[in-house]
Formats: C-alpha cells, structure tokens, sequence
C-alpha cells in the first residue's frame, strides 16, 4: 500500500506530520500538502469536523474570501491555504515533569507497557 496525504487522518499527522519536532512561539506545527486546493479543502473540513467533535465548537473560525480558513482552540489550531494545511498544537509543558524522578518513581507504567 502506499500512503498518499489524502489517505492522512488527524491523529497521524499530529503524531508523525513533522521534520523536528520544533516548537515556534509555544504551538508546534504540522504540515500536510495536498495535491490541489480541493483535495485540501476536502481534508480540512475533516480534520475541522474531527477536532468540534474532540474539542466542541472553535473560538475562532473563519472563512474569509481570501480562500484561507482557520478555526482555533485554546490548545490546537487549523488553518488550510491553497493546497497546504498547517494544524499547530499548544505546548503542553510535558517537559516540566518527564524529567522528574518522582514521577517514574516505582516505574509507574510497567504494568501499562504490556498489552496482553
């Protein structure tokens, strides 16, 4: 099989839609080019229909004439120009604690790792 951007989902993207993993101004991005302008227009309304279901309905969402939407969240965002799509999601400071001894204290996911 081969993996085309169309067959992309939200959930793959986010998890592997990146060269590094690089935070810009606290949101780390995710890039997603499509074959034209209405294959992307398809797989935004997607993604935008996924993320009202996970998150409820966008604080921001626009569709102005310039034929760039966006809509927003308060920790992930979304935004289709031309045949591109960007979804950027918030820092979520998940580096704050993975370092700390305490929280893999008694190795808290042993039992967690094995999926029999």
């Amino acid at each position: 099989m081969t993996a085309r951007p169309e067959d992309t989902t939200l959930t793959a993207l986010i998890a592997d839609g990146f060269e590094k993993n690089e935070c810009f101004g606290g949101w780390y991005p995710r890039q997603l080019p499509l074959r034209d302008e209405g294959a992307a227009a398809l797989k935004y309304d997607a993604f935008r229909a996924e993320l009202v279901r996970w998150k409820g309905s966008p604080l921001l969402d626009e569709e102005p004439s310039s034929g760039r939407r966006r809509a927003a969240w308060a920790d992930i965002r979304i935004q289709q120009a031309g045949r591109g799509i960007m979804v950027w999601l918030r820092d979520g400071h998940v580096g704050e604690w993975w370092n700390d001894a305490e929280a893999w204290k008694d190795d808290p996911m042993q039992a967690a790792r094995v999926w029999e």
